[in-house]
Parts: structure tokens; C-alpha cells; sequence
């Protein structure tokens, strides 16, 4: 393989720097560790790189040979292929589209071209496997969309089996806890320009393409709220439409409203393959109906479901359609449940953890799950326990689930200092949503750390460690409170007056770990006793933990630096270029503590000689397809100071484009996101300190490349 050969000047060995490990072990953050590294550097070129997944990985599932897959992204639907059941999708809110070829078990990312944020709905056309519709959205509810107008909603297509996808159409879709929204009729052949597809809007109601997704037509009149869309067997090109407004059925004499009997309007649909006359819908709390006059009218049916469950998603196995399942939505009861006998009776599930493999304590039923049986054998089926966010698989009509989430991965590292590297083969991981994490042998196995909650939740933004000190920043996405622990994650102490909203930054003092730092808070005794600080610490400067940065915005933003630990601060530097953008993060040369890099909403400034400099475009930090150029996190290689890397992010939009490096301090850059494609959000960067591989955290998990 070719590389390049960058040689500096100045820096101990890498021999050194490991003594000096084993002598004093200061931890702090990994994007911000002492000047020392090695004389001669080997940077493999953009071309030749290759990210590798670094799931949070059990010491159970390592035991039972799987290599892991952590799930926490939210799965909004499933799906085999019809025709070739070897093969499934899955649509993520955040990553967009996962597929596997073994039938469910191990899943990859296949969303290149796809630059929404995530996908609400998917279809495969029923007799080619290769191609797929995606109903592609911001990632939100509809309550809560209105944050963010910008974001990308509409519908893409792929003829490749996921490798490439085109953009069709701009319309509205939202998070919802119902079903599918997507139709595919493949003109009793495979697929023509011809084929009949339908895609249920929010914004726009029941569309209909009749050229493969090429051109939409509005079908007359308008459906508010379109939850669910379901194929009408053995009568294609007709639907059933589940929606806010009421049941809705789509057949050549155009749309009608049915469902005389229902309580309420229905979540979703499904119909007996067998006998379509049979629909039975998911009404909310009011459970199940059913009709066995095609839709006309509804009566409640079946016994054994918990009272006053949420019912939100069912499903008929169209290879035995007396095996059928139901989904609820914010019980915590485990599901789904099953039946055997057309809906009659339902049973729950024995367990949606055989074999102990998930990460987490919780049984993650608190979403609704979507369900896809297998187009030919009525005891399979694959669901998501939709909490942990993890896929499970059937082979017993639903009585027991199984983990079957390999390579499907998400847990975030979100902020500057969500990945500590506290010695040569540990690292703690701090995880939106679901703690922290400390792996000993170098990322083989993780464990969890049994963290406290506050205000009932526990997701961290932050964490550092040194020896057997852990601090903590747990809470919710916007606000956390301080935790400590003294015993290696054993005990834990919460200190509720260090709430803070977005705690950024937790670190220990490079020479003198008794200091702590935790955004605007510090700690002199180990994390003991606390005090506020007139400004949060965003930045150290780790030859000498006493200096630190942070910035203050308005007007006109300014970096402040402080000499004495954040007791004092001063504006020293210029203010910064009228460019209107905001300072998301701040790196620091090691050799030169007034040489910095800001990651701001347009591109990185770079401080030297005491100017600053823009870098964007013209210096290859390229714009991602929204015209933005957003870096949200930017950091120094500690071993090599003149290799910087950026990674971009399109808050409210969709997916960014991904990481990017420089080898010039930041004069010229490359896009360097290889195999992981540039329809990407980074929302962190780390770089190990003793090997210089760099870390990147993302929505679909935790990637590592060696250089």
C-alpha cells in the first residue's frame, strides 16, 4: 500500500511516552492529550482507507461468537424481501437504511445517496429484491417538527439492492408509532417503468406513481394524517388506509371511507391473506377490532391482551394467516404478543431475550415494534425491541425472540469528551441515551456501569476517568447533573446542584488529576467538594493543565483563555471574523497554547501568528448537499500536530458529509469517510494517544480508523 511520510521534529518516541504512561497516567480527553509522539508517521492515502465498526460489544455475546451490534437507534420498520427472504431492511430514524443478507442476523449500513437524517417506511417490490422504496424523513414527530423546518422528507428509490439510492420526490413524513407507508404492485412481473407504487404523505395524503417513483400524483380526496398504508391481497393495486381522518379503502372505483364500528381512528391495518374479507385493525387503547365484511364494519375481538394496552401495529403472517402479532406503544409490558388461532386468543412472548444477549438491563418494549414475517415460513419473523432498539428474530410463531441485531450499531458519543482513553487497552465510552460504558481489553468486550439516574433518565454527554475516579454528566438530552465515582463505577455519588444544561466537557487536570474539570464546575479534591466558574471550560491545553479555553458568544464572539484553572478570564486573542458563524467546538496545537482550531457552523478558523484564518471550500472542507459546512467537532492528532481532523454535521437538515483531514494544519483537506460514505454525521473525534488512531461517534455508532 502506498503512503505518505510526514516526519516532525522535537517529539519523544513512542517508547517515552509509553513510560510515561505507566509513571503518572494522566486521563483526560482523548482529542486533547500532551505533545508526544513519534519521529515518523505513516498516513494511509483517502483512497486506501477503511473505517471499522467498534460495537459495544458483551462479554455474553463475545462468549457466543457474535461480534456485535448494539442497536440504540430507533427502528421505524422491517422487512424481508417478499421474494427472496434471505435478505431484509430495516429504516432507522437517525442512519436511514440497514440490510441484511442471512436472513436477519447481521445487518450493514446500505444508504449511499440517501441524505435525509433517517427513513419512516420502507418497501421491497415483491419480486426483485434489489429494488426498494424509502420514505425518508427528518427523524421527528410531528408535534415536534416545527424545530426544525429545513428538514429533508420525501421519497428515494434504489434498483441496487441499498448500495445506491435517487431522490423521487419531496413530501411530508413524521415519526409515528404506526405502520408502513409504502406500496409496491410490480405489474404481475418484474420490475417496469410501469410499476404502480403508493406512498401514504402526512402532508399530502395517498400519492400514486404509476412510473416506478419517476412522477406523483395526488390521489383524490386528501387523507389528513396517513398513519399506516396496507396492500389488499389477491387485489392488487388496492389498499387500506389507516389514518387520523378514519379507515380508508383505495380500490378502481377510488377512495371511500369504511370501518363503521371503530372506537376511534386506527392505527394501523392488516388483512388475511387467505380471506381478505377478514381485516382486523389496532385501535389505540381501544385494542383490536375486527371485520369479516371487507372492512364495512368492526366488532371488538380477541381475548387475553393486558387491559387498556396501547395497541399500535399488527401483523398477519401471509404463509398462515391464523399466526398473527400485535405491537403496543409506551406500556413496558414485553411484546409482541402472538396468536395461532386468527386472532381469537393472544399469548405473550416467553421472553424477547433467549439466551441473555441484549446490553441492557431493559427489556426495550416501550415503543411500538414493527413486524415482518417471512413471506414462506408462518414461525418466523423479525421485530425490533424498540427501547434498546435492538432486532430479534422468531422461529416459534412469537413465543420466544432472540437477539439478532449483529452489526447494527448507534450508540453516540456526542460530545468532545464522550470517549475517554484511560490506558493502553481502556477506554470509557459515554453514551446518549444509555450511559456509560468501560471496555479493559481495548474494545473485545464492554461493560455497562450501573450509573444513577437523574430526573429518571441516564443519558450522558460526558465522561472522563483517571485511576479509579469516574466523572459523569447524566441526565437528559438537554439537562445533566454531575455523578462521581471513587470505586471504578461500582457506587455512585450524585451532586444535583452541578446540573448544568449541556454539560460538554468533563476532564482531569493533565498534571494534577485531583483537579477536575465539568463545564462550568470544578473540582480541587477529586471530585469531592465543587465550585462554578464564571465561564464553561470547552478546552485544555495539555502540556499545561492550568490553561483553558472558552468562548463567549453575542455580538461579537471572543475566545477566552484562562492561565489559572478558569478562576480568571481574558479575551487575549482577536475577536473572531464577521462570518456569522457560532463556535460549536475548540482544539489546541500542543506544541502552542495560542494556536488554535475552532469547529464553527462554517467550516474551522485556525488561530496562528495571532490571525485568524478560514477554512472551507476553497481549502477542500467542501460544503454538504444542503450548501452547509457545519464541523462540529475538530481535533489534533496529540503525536502528529500538523494532522487535523474535521467532522460535519447538518443539525435540522439531514445527513452531512461526513470526516475529513488535513496533514497541513489545516491549509488543504480531504474527505476521508471511505467505506462509512459521505451521507454521514459525526457528531465527535478522538484520537488515541498512543497509536493516533482516530475515533469517530456518529448516530450509527463508534468507528475507528488506523492511519
Amino acid at each position: 500500500m502506498r503512503a505518505f511520510r510526514l516526519a516532525f521534529k522535537g517529539y519523544r518516541p513512542k517508547e517515552a511516552f509509553q513510560q510515561a504512561w505507566k509513571a503518572t497516567r494522566p486521563i483526560f480527553s482523548a482529542a486533547l492529550w500532551a505533545s508526544v509522539g513519534v519521529g515518523v508517521f505513516f498516513l494511509t492515502p483517502a483512497h486506501a482507507l477503511h473505517w471499522v465498526s467498534v460495537p459495544v460489544i458483551t462479554a455474553a455475546q463475545r462468549a457466543a461468537g457474535l461480534s456485535g451490534g448494539e442497536g440504540f437507534q430507533m427502528i421505524m420498520d422491517i422487512s424481508y424481501a417478499p421474494s427472496n427472504p434471505s435478505i431484509a431492511y430495516l429504516a432507522v430514524d437517525t442512519t436511514c437504511v440497514w440490510k441484511s443478507t442471512d436472513a436477519g442476523t447481521t445487518w450493514s449500513r446500505s444508504s449511499r445517496g440517501l441524505f435525509a437524517k433517517g427513513v419512516r417506511s420502507l418497501v421491497v417490490d415483491p419480486r426483485d429484491a434489489n429494488i426498494v422504496f424509502a420514505a425518508a424523513f427528518g427523524g421527528e414527530p410531528v408535534g415536534a417538527a416545527g424545530a426544525y423546518p429545513a428538514a429533508f422528507s420525501g421519497i428515494f428509490r434504489s434498483l441496487d439492492g441499498g448500495q445506491s439510492w435517487h431522490f423521487l420526490k419531496e413530501t411530508g413524513f413524521f415519526k409515528q408509532t404506526q405502520g408502513r407507508l409504502l406500496a409496491c404492485y410490480s405489474g404481475g412481473g418484474s420490475w417496469t417503468p410501469s410499476s404502480i407504487i403508493f406512498a401514504g404523505s402526512y402532508t399530502e395524503g395517498l400519492l400514486r406513481s404509476d412510473d416506478g417513483g419517476a412522477t406523483w400524483t395526488a390521489v383524490p380526496p386528501k387523507i389528513n394524517g396517513i398513519t399506516a398504508i396496507q396492500e389488499i391481497p389477491q387485489s392488487e393495486g388496492e389498499l387500506w388506509i389507516s389514518a387520523e381522518d378514519g379507515l380508508f379503502k383505495y380500490d378502481r372505483r377510488g377512495v371511500h371511507r369504511l370501518g363503521k364500528g371503530l372506537p376511534d381512528y386506527p392505527r394501523g391495518v392488516a388483512v388475511n391473506h387467505q380471506n381478505p374479507a377478514i381485516v382486523y385493525a389496532v385501535v389505540g387503547k381501544h385494542g383490536i377490532y375486527r371485520s369479516t365484511d371487507h372492512g364495512s364494519t368492526f366488532l371488538p375481538y380477541g381475548r387475553g391482551l393486558p387491559p387498556a394496552v396501547n395497541c399500535a401495529n399488527i401483523a398477519v403472517s401471509p404463509a398462515d394467516s391464523n399466526i398473527l402479532m400485535v405491537s403496543f406503544h409506551q406500556t413496558g409490558i414485553p411484546n409482541p404478543y402472538y396468536s395461532t388461532d386468527g386472532g381469537s386468543t393472544w399469548r405473550p412472548p416467553l421472553t424477547i431475550n433467549d439466551r441473555g444477549l441484549f446490553h441492557v438491563d431493559n427489556s426495550g418494549v416501550w415503543y411500538a415494534a414493527p413486524i415482518s414475517f417471512h413471506p414462506a415460513d408462518p414461525h418466523k419473523a423479525l421485530s425490533v425491541a424498540n427501547g434498546a432498539n435492538i432486532v430479534i428474530a422468531t422461529d416459534s410463531n412469537g413465543k420466544r425472540w432472540r437477539y439478532s441485531n449483529t452489526g447494527f450499531t448507534g450508540g453516540v458519543l456526542v460530545q468532545k469528551t464522550s470517549l475517554c482513553f484511560v490506558g493502553p487497552k481502556t477506554m470509557l465510552f459515554g453514551l446518549l441515551d444509555f450511559g456509560c460504558w468501560l471496555t479493559q481489553d481495548g474494545g473485545a468486550t464492554f461493560k455497562q456501569l450501573k450509573t444513577l439516574e437523574y430526573r429518571s433518565l441516564s443519558s450522558c454527554s460526558a465522561a472522563a476517568m483517571h485511576a479509579d475516579t469516574i466523572v459523569a454528566a447524566i441526565g437528559s438530552w438537554d439537562t445533566q447533573a454531575i455523578q462521581v465515582s471513587w470505586d471504578r463505577g461500582k457506587t455512585w455519588t450524585m451532586f444535583p446542584s452541578l446540573e448544568y444544561s449541556s454539560h460538554r466537557f468533563v476532564c482531569f487536570h493533565p498534571q494534577h488529576p485531583s483537579v477536575i474539570y465539568a463545564g462550568i464546575f470544578r473540582s480541587d479534591d477529586g471530585g469531592h467538594r465543587w465550585r462554578r466558574l464564571d465561564h464553561r471550560v470547552r478546552a485544555i491545553y495539555p502540556p499545561d493543565g492550568d490553561i483553558v479555553y472558552s468562548f463567549a458568544q453575542g455580538d461579537t464572539t471572543r475566545i477566552l483563555k484562562s492561565t489559572d484553572r478558569g478562576d480568571n478570564w481574558s479575551p487575549v486573542y482577536p475577536a473572531l471574523p464577521s462570518t456569522g458563524a457560532d463556535v460549536l467546538d475548540i482544539s489546541v496545537d500542543p506544541r502552542n497554547p495560542d494556536h488554535l482550531y475552532l469547529g464553527t457552523t462554517d467550516g474551522v478558523l485556525i488561530l496562528k501568528q495571532g490571525r485568524w484564518q478560514h477554512a472551507g471550500p476553497g481549502h477542500g472542507l467542501a460544503e454538504d448537499q444542503f450548501g452547509l459546512n457545519m464541523v462540529r467537532a475538530v481535533a489534533v492528532d496529540p503525536n502528529h500536530p500538523d494532522v487535523l481532523y474535521a467532522g460535519k454535521w447538518s443539525a435540522g437538515r439531514g445527513s452531512s458529509n461526513g470526516v475529513f483531514r488535513s496533514t497541513d494544519s489545516g491549509e488543504r483537506w480531504v474527505n476521508i469517510s471511505a467505506n462509512l460514505g459521505t451521507e454521514l454525521e459525526v457528531g465527535s473525534i478522538f484520537v488515541d494517544p498512543v497509536h493516533s488512531t482516530v475515533y469517530i461517534g456518529s448516530y450509527m455508532g463508534t468507528w475507528k480508523l488506523v492511519p
